[in-house]
């Protein structure tokens, strides 16, 4: 068809043509939006919000990567912008022998520099960006979301202690950061007990990073490889004064009863909730085996006062594997009869042992029972879902209590039958009257085909805050 023809086209199959177009598109298709966008002044302002939303940037020692971004980008392309992901390389180890062994000070102190200038240099040119004022605040996704990740290129090659464990885990495929590693002292190395990563000034910027207003989502992807220290993380919080969401992965530990950087999620819990403009905050601990083992009770406990704490602040919560649901519960029930004040909670999503589902079946009634007793101290909760993954595919648990515009629902589901007996629905029944008299409480128990949980972690889909709980 000439070019010419276009505007004839009837406009419903003009929309159709690009809505087509749009669906082909990936990640690795930018080539073909840069095309699309050059076809025509009608063409261009549709494809190109498309080519400019996502920037990638991989920041190795050589060079930092920003030196012609403010050039390349004009005030009309920045308006464009919605996500900024960097990557920063980190030294390789070129031997398997030697990923065994704990980083050098040499090593961490070039790591600590890379992240420093790469940090530094991304926070400079954001710096003057616009801060998408007019964005609905209470609505996700407002303003620019920036993905944070760093690795050595050499992480993702080292094998597991054995050749047939290797294929155990990861079924003769290349192993995702944080799984199958070689011995304790690279997984220990991977998850910040031989140091984090640390600002190093002036690298940076000598007094700091300069302060980005356009950033209103900050992730910390699972695709990063080490951890940041405390500090680091507290003085990125600080430096973003618009920041609404927080979403932080980070791995548990070596073994199932490892500390798993307890002191770092906690203190990063601590400081979003502080941060005056936060309000949805998710932390998802990944597991370093494929178990379903029991939190650690002392550092869950202390998870759990933490993330009690946080609900006074913040709208929206989600804390997948760092502790269980109900030590959020007791934690609550405890810390209500000392606060005047109100929890501010609307959104909250947890996580459970499914072991302990799945051997007793008086376990899903008195994990309702307690998320019944801490939901009377939630008066403006509207979601309320805890879940369970079985560590293997075809296996899962949920409930949700929601609030919906005429009716209260509790809903359960799993892979096997839930019961809901009088007296656990006498005990929502008793949340619902008083946060919601005029609303009846309707309950459902269904069971799952386990066809459909095709992951360990499909069960996933089945939650009213999915996309709260991880960055998929």
């Amino acid at each position: 068809m000439p070019l010419s023809g276009w505007p004839a086209l009837p406009t419903e199959l003009r929309l159709q043509i690009l809505d087509e177009l749009e669906k082909q598109l990936s990640p690795a298709s930018n080539h073909y939006v840069r095309a699309w966008a050059s076809v025509s002044k009608e063409w261009r302002p549709y494809f190109e919000p498309l080519l400019w939303q996502t920037l990638h940037f991989r920041s190795s020692a050589s060079e930092s990567g920003f030196g012609g971004l403010r050039e390349i980008m004009a005030d009309h392309r920045r308006g464009l912008v919605r996500k900024i992901s960097l990557h920063v390389d980190l030294a390789s180890h070129h031997t398997c022998e030697g990923c065994d062994r704990p980083e050098s000070e040499e090593t961490k102190e070039a790591n600590n520099a890379r992240f420093s200038d790469a940090m530094g240099g991304l926070f400079r040119v954001l710096s003057s960006w616009p801060s998408h004022d007019d964005d609905d605040d209470d609505g996700p996704g407002g303003g620019i979301a920036l993905e944070l990740s760093a690795s050595s290129p050499s992480d993702a090659r080292h094998p597991s202690s054995s050749p047939e464990e290797h294929e155990r885990r990861v079924g003769g495929r290349s192993r995702s950061p944080g799984h199958s590693l070689a011995g304790v002292e690279q997984q220990q190395r991977l998850l910040g007990r031989n140091g984090h990563l640390t600002f190093v000034w002036p690298s940076a910027g000598g007094t700091g990073l300069t302060p980005v207003p356009a950033v209103r989502s900050f992730a910390v992807s699972r695709k990063l490889c080490r951890a940041i220290s405390p500090a680091s993380m507290g003085h990125i919080l600080d430096r973003l004064p618009n920041l609404h969401d927080v979403y932080y992965e980070s791995g548990r530990g070596v073994g199932d009863r490892d500390l798993y950087n307890a002191v770092n999620v906690n203190t990063l819990m601590f400081e979003a909730s502080r941060h005056p403009a936060v309000r949805r905050f998710s932390m998802w601990l990944a597991s370093m085996h494929e178990s379903d083992a029991p939190v650690w009770t002392s550092d869950a406990s202390r998870t759990a006062v933490e993330a009690v704490w946080s609900g006074y602040r913040l709208r929206e919560l989600a804390v997948s594997h760092a502790m269980e649901a109900d030590h959020f519960f007791l934690s609550l029930r405890y810390f209500s009869a000392l606060q005047g004040n109100t929890i501010e909670i609307e959104h909250l999503a947890l996580t459970y042992s499914f072991r302990k589902l799945a051997l007793d079946p008086a376990e899903a009634a008195y994990l309702l029972g307690k998320a019944a007793e801490a939901a009377l101290q939630m008066p403006r909760i509207r979601i309320l879902e805890v879940w369970a993954a079985g560590g293997a595919v075809g296996k899962g648990f949920f409930f949700r209590y929601q609030v919906k515009e005429n009716q209260v629902k509790l809903t359960v589901g799993a892979t096997w039958d839930v019961p809901l007996s009088h007296a656990v629905l006498l005990r929502w029944e008793r949340v619902a009257n008083r946060h919601h008299p005029a609303l009846t409480l309707q309950s459902v128990s269904q069971r799952i085909d386990p066809a459909v949980l095709t992951t360990p972690e499909s069960i996933c889909t089945q939650l009213e805050l999915y996309h709260l709980i991880r960055q998929w």
